[in-house]
């Protein structure tokens, strides 16, 4: 995947994330991450299980949100707090706050990228 593919895929993905598409932000990611090795691999697949997360909270599966909230947490921790124009320290901390408060005062996370 060339990094012209690469960037316009994440910004879709992102687009996706943010207006609360978390399945459809997992397809984007699937097919890139497969491809990806090292640490593109771990970044990839931490946003594709911030958005499963995400979907299984949706869709009423908790239990499951909160599992692979943990996955995604434990891989964007690995990682640069700004990674590919991604703020992942911030989506992190939105995640906690996301997964720590109660249902009725959650505000889904946002895929925030650097200001240049």
């Amino acid at each position: 995947m060339s990094n012209h593919d690469g960037d316009h895929l994440l910004s879709e993905a992102a687009d996706l994330f943010n207006r609360g598409e978390y399945y459809e932000c997992h397809e984007v990611l699937e097919a890139p991450w497969r491809e990806a090795e090292g640490i593109e691999k771990i970044f990839l697949q931490s946003l594709i299980l911030a958005a499963v997360a995400l979907h299984h909270d949706r869709c009423g599966n908790v239990r499951g949100a909160v599992g692979v909230y943990h996955k995604a947490r434990e891989r964007m921790l690995a990682l640069p707090s700004t990674f590919r124009k991604i703020e992942l320290r911030m989506l992190l901390d939105a995640l906690d706050r996301y997964f720590d408060s109660l249902p009725a005062e959650r505000q889904p996370p946002l895929i925030l990228f650097v200001e240049e």
